[in-house]
């Protein structure tokens, strides 16, 4: 499953956002609407849905351009969960290509201050964060990249390390004394027998599989908490 994750600050509670959703409904008749799902006091579950409207065009062999609108429905669900320092970390699944009008009208939805910021990550706390949980076992990184990478004084450039057992114990091996910036790791577990996978990027996009959906708003609050 496909996930993007953006952190907020806004002064605003699980019933209060749900409330406020709820007044702008999906219908027919409107360009946008929310639904949803159920709430408690840390997490609220919704639905977004969309009309967008694209004008296209093509070429008659005469010479004369025709222009048409194509309608296009836009919906995901997504997660809202809540943390106590007004800290506010959204979850949408399989979201579209682009989030601006949907945050734009969240937003105005809940008609509040609010501050917006993706939610970036230290790709290497976050797996240190899970790699600590009891509740999983044998760790494998199977893919590394990361920039800012420096070959000497003088180069630095991109890597990518693919490996079968560690690619974050190779690159740390050859560049023990280097600094450098992991942008995505995609790394496998086990949890309870079951094999999981996760894929995530510095910019807060993560790909996963298994039953891990529970676990992750917790190691993502920890990783952007823990500065």
């Amino acid at each position: 499953m496909n996930t993007k994750w953006v952190k907020f600050i806004c002064n605003s509670n699980a019933q209060i956002f749900s409330e406020s959703l709820l007044k702008f409904p999906i219908t027919q008749n409107e360009l946008f609407g929310f639904d949803v799902h159920s709430f408690n006091e840390e997490m609220s579950h919704c639905s977004y849905f969309e009309k967008v409207t694209e004008t296209l065009s093509y070429t008659l062999p005469s010479g004369e351009l025709i222009k048409y609108e194509v309608v296009k429905i836009v919906s995901f669900e997504f997660k809202v969960f809540f943390a106590c320092n007004e800290s506010i970390l959204l979850c949408v699944y399989e979201p579209s290509k682009s989030l601006k009008s949907f945050i734009k009208n969240l937003t105005d939805s809940l008609r509040k201050q609010i501050f917006i910021s993706n939610a970036t990550m230290d790709i290497i706390r976050f797996y240190n964060f899970v790699k600590s949980s009891k509740l999983f076992s044998d760790f494998c990184v199977s893919e590394i990249t990361v920039s800012n990478l420096m070959f000497d004084e003088n180069n630095s450039g991109e890597l990518t390390v693919k490996s079968r057992m560690n690619a974050l114990a190779v690159l740390e091996q050859r560049f023990r004394e280097t600094g450098y910036t992991c942008k995505v790791m995609k790394f496998t577990f086990f949890h309870y027998g079951n094999k999981c996978q996760i894929k995530i990027s510095k910019t807060g996009s993560i790909e996963f599989s298994g039953d891990i959906d529970d676990f992750l708003p917790k190691f993502i609050l920890e990783t952007l908490n823990h500065r």
